[in-house]
């Protein structure tokens, strides 16, 4: 996890949020991308331009409740953390995000995803995220600008993309046990004995 401690002055001090349009260039995307850290074999699957991340502690119940206080400047700088401004991927292996000032990233295995599902509060359409162990996500998406190489999409489509791909994982939770590797992450064979990806030892 993050440590977001220096983004406490500001978040203790802010007033509410102002949701504007956003944009990413083709250079800013391809440093994003070129930082994204993907492992041999690991490919992109969705991509999401996000105005704010609020990380918090709990089963997903009060997400929602902890995105309306963030919004209207009420929330509690003792109880969150955040990134802001940057590039939501999901691959077939991890949930990235890469903030795009310093190309800070935040990873979460799927194999750790709990659920996810999306609402809308005001004009903001958030992805939320709660992982088996504790933690959750609610990413915020910008509503994006004509030139932006990421388009975001609608509220309806942002659905069908997030439960599909819930869906998805599910599906693959259910199949036949799996070896996760410990080095790239991808799920092996529970029979073999080396990762087929990266060929290292499974333990």
């Amino acid at each position: 996890m993050c440590d977001m401690a220096k983004m406490n002055d500001w978040l203790s001090a802010r007033e509410v949020m102002e949701f504007k349009m956003g944009k990413i260039s083709d250079s800013e995307y391809k440093a994003c991308m070129d930082n994204l850290g993907l492992l041999e074999g690991e490919k992109k699957e969705l991509e999401y331009l996000i105005q704010e991340v609020i990380i918090g502690r709990g089963d997903g119940s009060r997400l929602e409740y902890l995105i309306q206080e963030f919004v209207n400047g009420h929330s509690d700088s003792s109880k969150i953390d955040t990134l802001e401004n940057g590039l939501l991927v999901f691959t077939n292996i991890n949930l990235i995000f890469i903030q795009q000032e310093d190309y800070l990233r935040l990873v979460v295995p799927l194999t750790q995803l709990g659920g996810m599902g999306c609402f809308r509060y005001k004009d903001h359409s958030t992805i939320g995220v709660v992982t088996v162990d504790g933690y959750e996500y609610g990413f915020l998406l910008w509503r994006t600008e004509n030139s932006s190489v990421v388009q975001n999409p609608s509220q309806n489509e942002l659905s069908k993309q997030i439960q599909k791909f819930g869906m998805e994982q599910k599906l693959l939770a259910n199949e036949a046990p799996v070896r996760t590797c410990k080095y790239c992450g991808a799920g092996n064979k529970i029979d073999l004995f080396r990762c087929v990806n990266c060929g290292a030892l499974l333990t």
